[in-house]
C-alpha cells in the first residue's frame, strides 16, 4: 500500500467512512475512488485528489504531498491544480484569499487584475463573433 492510499484508508477509518460513502461525498464513481484507495491509479491528477479532499474536508495538500511521495517527487507546499478554468482559478483565489501573508497579496493582485482583463477581453472577442 502507498502512502496515498495509507492515508486515505487512515483518513475513513478516522472518520469512521465506508469507501462507498467517501466516494459519494468526493463526486466520484465507487470503482474509480476504490482503484485510487487501493493504489491502482499509479497517478491521479490534482483535480482528482481536490474532490476527494474537499468531499472528506481534509486539506488536499496531504494528499498531493503523499502522492508526490509515491511517485519519488518533490513535493512543494504550492502546486498548480490541473483541468480548471480561469473563473474555478479565480473563485479558488478568493476562496483562499485569507491564508495569505499581506506582503503575498499586493504581487497576486497585479496578477489577478491582469487575468481579469484578460478574460474580459477573451469574452468581448467572443461575443463579436
Amino acid at each position: 500500500m502507498g502512502h496515498l492510499s495509507s492515508r486515505l484508508a487512515a483518513i475513513l477509518t478516522e472518520r469512521q467512512i465506508s469507501e462507498r460513502q467517501a466516494a459519494a461525498r468526493s463526486g466520484m464513481r465507487f470503482e474509480s475512488f476504490r482503484k485510487i484507495l487501493r493504489g491502482k491509479t499509479a497517478r491521479p491528477r490534482d483535480a482528482t485528489l481536490r474532490k476527494i479532499a474537499d468531499g472528506l474536508g481534509v486539506p488536499v495538500e496531504w494528499l498531493v504531498e503523499e502522492r508526490a511521495r509515491d511517485a519519488n517527487e518533490q513535493f512543494a507546499s504550492m502546486f498548480v491544480v490541473e483541468d480548471i478554468t480561469a473563473g474555478e482559478a479565480v473563485e479558488i483565489a478568493i476562496a483562499r484569499v485569507n491564508e495569505l501573508s499581506p506582503e503575498e497579496v499586493e504581487p497576486l493582485r497585479g496578477q489577478l487584475e491582469e487575468l481579469l482583463r484578460a478574460m474580459q477581453k477573451e469574452a468581448s472577442e467572443s461575443q463579436r463573433d
